[in-house]
């Protein structure tokens, strides 16, 4: 008997990862329906909620691009699948990004909310790289404690993410 290679799962779908660190500080949660997979990608039009660590994203769409060669960080699986390289979430994007306390200058580091971002067009994490973007009408909002919002508007946003200790 062989091993899958594709298929459909209908209704809610929640797929996990428990990424490289012990602990839920990294680990991957998406929940959506209808799901479609082959050996390359997993697919839904349906809406998906997605949790990576601290940071969450929403929206309708999601394409998940699969590893299936050998790269830093995969694990010893019996599976072809040997990682995620990328996720997409193509339309109605929201995103909270975690930023911690954050080092506003002289003083001590100040907490702030979570980075809101929107965008009219996709919102991708390159898994490979720890980097997110978004694209078209990327809106991000950072509330400050006692003060105005901060606000960018722009056509297209990257953020490179680090760990939590800045490296």
């Amino acid at each position: 008997v062989g091993r899958p290679v594709a298929g459909e799962f209908s209704g809610q779908v929640t797929i996990r990862s428990d990424m490289q660190e012990p602990g839920p500080a990294d680990d991957l949660r998406i929940v959506t329906s209808d799901v479609r997979f082959n050996q390359a990608m997993i697919t839904t039009g349906a809406a998906v909620d997605l949790r990576l660590g601290p940071h969450r994203a929403s929206g309708k769409v999601l394409e998940v691009r699969l590893l299936t060669e050998p790269h830093a960080g995969a694990s010893g699986s019996s599976t072809p699948i040997t990682g995620i390289d990328s996720l997409e979430i193509r339309e109605q994007v929201e995103a909270l990004i975690s930023t911690g306390d954050l080092d506003r200058g002289p003083g001590p580091a100040a907490p702030s909310g979570p980075l809101r971002l929107t965008s009219a067009g996709p919102f991708r994490f390159d898994f490979t790289r720890f980097i997110a973007s978004l694209q078209d009408d990327v809106r991000a909002t950072l509330k400050n404690p006692g003060a105005e919002p901060d606000q960018l508007y722009c056509r297209e946003l990257r953020l490179h993410l680090g760990e939590a200790d800045g490296s």
